[in-house]
């Protein structure tokens, strides 16, 4: 399980450099795009696989497609 505190700052996570807070939604995007993909890359495992009757293998597909 993974749980990601996104963007920084809105729960319990923090930066010392007030600086790297996001500005916008195009920010958070680029900053969770970046987490998910460095998890993928050390945790293969964790890879989506799609299932015709779920219907996660509708939108699970366009997250990969957008973090590759």
């Amino acid at each position: 399980m993974l749980f990601v505190d996104n963007p920084v700052g809105a729960g319990y996570s923090y930066v010392d450099d007030p600086e790297a807070y996001t500005r916008d939604v195009a920010e958070i995007t680029s900053d969770l795009i970046v987490v998910l993909r460095a998890v993928l890359e050390r945790a293969p495992e964790f890879a989506v696989r799609s299932d015709p009757i779920l219907y996660s293998s509708v939108y699970l597909p366009v997250i990969v497609f957008l973090i590759t």
